[in-house]
């Protein structure tokens, strides 16, 4: 999946930006391109950035040599609990691609049914897709390795002095949160985790 970004700003300096879905990634994505076209607020706004300056591409399939050549490599990952659960009230309960919701009860049978569900809806399998398929086990090749929870600080820091932009103002797209709270039980939460071992296993470090 193109979750990669190679991003060469005005003053050439580069960035390789590296964020699943369910990490963060419009967000992040608003805050990378704005020093580009100086307003962001859907993924869409992209198409007004030169492809000289923006390409996206996965980054499994990038050669190392490539990779290295960008001196700052941000990657963004989240828990992968966490994710799930956003996954299932953004794309299920609220956006319903796919028309999906019709055949999950409730998230206790999208967590026993998940193969079954990700084979009925593109959607949903592309937004809850192991991170370690997005990264894969290369994370020594990032020089930055950023939780979700820092991308207001931390991130957004990093682009402003790569780019030389200060004061990016910050995109909110966070449709999960108009869905209610969900408390998953330890059994459920174990289920998850059994889905995600190569995840867990990846980020073991920084969890």
């Amino acid at each position: 999946m193109n979750d990669t970004y190679l991003i060469k700003y005005n003053n050439n300096n580069k960035i390789l930006l590296s964020v699943a879905n369910k990490c963060g990634s419009s967000t992040a994505i608003s805050i990378a391109g704005f020093p580009l076209i100086g307003y962001f607020k859907y993924r869409k706004e992209t198409k007004h950035i030169p492809l000289s300056n923006w390409r996206v591409c996965t980054f499994t399939s990038l050669p190392k040599k490539i990779i290295l050549d960008y001196d700052v490599r941000v990657v963004i990952f989240r828990d992968p609990v966490e994710r799930f659960i956003s996954c299932y009230k953004d794309r299920i309960l609220l956006k319903n691609k796919d028309n999906i919701r019709m055949h999950v009860a409730d998230i206790d049978y999208f967590i026993k049914n998940y193969k079954k569900i990700i084979n009925l809806s593109r959607d949903v399998a592309n937004h809850s897709k192991s991170q370690y398929c997005s990264y894969g086990n290369n994370l020594e090749l990032f020089t930055d390795i950023i939780n979700i929870t820092e991308i207001d600080n931390k991130f957004k820091s990093i682009i402003e002095k790569t780019s030389n932009t200060f004061d990016i103002p910050l995109f909110r797209n966070k449709t999960s949160s108009k869905a209610a709270p969900i408390t998953l039980n330890e059994s459920q939460i174990n289920q998850i985790k059994s889905l995600y071992k190569e995840d867990y296993k990846m980020l073991q470090n920084y969890l």
